[in-house]
């Protein structure tokens, strides 16, 4: 089980119309009713014209999204957001929910960030627990901190030796990413241009993004302990007995859309009858106009690898933090502990087994989360 090389750079980019001009905020962040005769995608109440714009059918208007083309329009301050691709189109039935910005977030032009003047990422090796000749251990935690992903801080600087200085100087961004369970809080202050504490990637902490390489021999077992540990404070939180502030859970730094098929930790009625891992009951149920704000849910799957059921991340097999404040919240989805053996015997961690048997190769791992695998990707969880 290898890590991926990689690096996505995180930007929140700003919509804008066929025209340049900004789209109506309103047409991402608001909502409106469907009509009563909609069905349960709520797409019954919108069509498609010769010109491959979405119209108003039955008194509501639809903002429209054409990522293929590039434009952006939105016909209403108040519009269904619904995108459409080459592959074919989705209808999200609440606007603010559907986006992947969270309400007052700062939106960067991406025209405007400079390219390929920043170093590109090569994780080293990720410390293991423990190893010996008949298994790889290592204990690994999801978790929020700051990284120097865009130009500025420590790439300000000529030691990296790609340039004397850029004119550009962005902070460090939020991300939740990947390190040892043992290692600190990452703290670039013995780099020059670090812009202060508590920011990646830095010498004293292995937690980066992307994620380090977890490197491994052909046929040579692994086990992981991965840690769900979101919540405020991780460095400071005792997981064995979680309690006070440090330990309350945060919500996540994307929106969570709660009216798709996902996790449903809050336990909003499903159309299956399930209390997690469903489809909503009622499209019109108004909890569902808002995005999820409860502890985030994380699953790691390594992509490609040989491994039993028990330990492939199903989408369905998340878990919570050990947070002192998820009363109220299902801890677990409904695949988890459900295999041949038991692989989450304490609230927030889970124990994956890995065999190593596939010819040896160059793997990634990354969050699988249903139905918000993509924000935590986005946010980070990814090596």
């Amino acid at each position: 089980m290898v890590g991926l090389l990689g690096l996505v750079v995180l930007l929140l980019v700003e919509f804008r119309g066929g025209d340049g001009a900004p789209t109506s905020a309103s047409a991402v962040a608001d909502s409106v009713p469907l009509d009563d005769h909609s069905d349960v995608d709520g797409c019954a109440a919108l069509e498609w014209d010769e010109s491959g714009l979405l119209q108003r059918k039955g008194g509501h208007a639809a903002g429209v999204l054409l990522q293929d083309g590039g434009k952006a329009n939105a016909s209403d301050e108040k519009a269904t957001a619904v995108g459409h691709t080459k592959s074919g189109s989705g209808c999200g039935r609440f606007g603010k929910a559907s986006s992947l910005l969270r309400e007052g977030t700062e939106r960067l032009d991406a025209g405007d960030i400079e390219k390929y003047v920043t170093p590109l990422v090569i994780p080293p090796v990720m410390r293991r627990e423990k190893a010996n000749r008949k298994l790889n251990k290592y204990s690994i935690s999801a978790r929020k901190f700051k990284q120097q992903i865009l130009p500025g801080g420590i790439w300000n600087s000529s030691v990296w030796g790609i340039v004397e200085s850029l004119s550009q100087d962005y902070n460090a961004t939020t991300v939740f990413g990947y390190g040892p369970t043992d290692d600190p809080e990452p703290n670039c202050k013995s780099l020059q241009g670090c812009k202060g504490p508590g920011i990646a990637p830095a010498p004293n902490s292995q937690f980066n993004y992307p994620g380090y390489t977890v490197e491994n021999t052909r046929n040579h077992k692994t086990l992981v302990d991965w840690h769900n540990d979101l919540v405020k404070d991780p460095w400071s939180c005792d997981f064995s007995h979680p309690a006070g502030e440090a330990c309350e859970y945060i919500r996540h730094i994307l929106s969570i859309d709660q009216s798709l098929h996902w996790a449903n930790p809050a336990g909003i009625p499903c159309a299956s009858g399930r209390s997690t891992d469903c489809r909503p009951a009622d499209v019109r149920d108004p909890r569902l106009a808002s995005e999820y704000t409860g502890p985030v849910p994380m699953v790691v799957h390594v992509h490609g690898a040989h491994v039993h059921s028990n330990s492939d991340g199903y989408p369905e097999a998340w878990w919570l933090p050990a947070a002192s404040d998820v009363d109220g919240f299902a801890r677990a989805g409904a695949l988890v502990n459900r295999f041949d053996r038991r692989t989450n015997r304490r609230h927030g961690v889970a124990s994956f087994r890995y065999r190593n048997d596939q010819p040896s190769t160059t793997l990634w791992f990354h969050d699988h989360t249903l139905g918000m695998t993509r924000n935590n990707v986005y946010a980070g969880m990814a090596a």
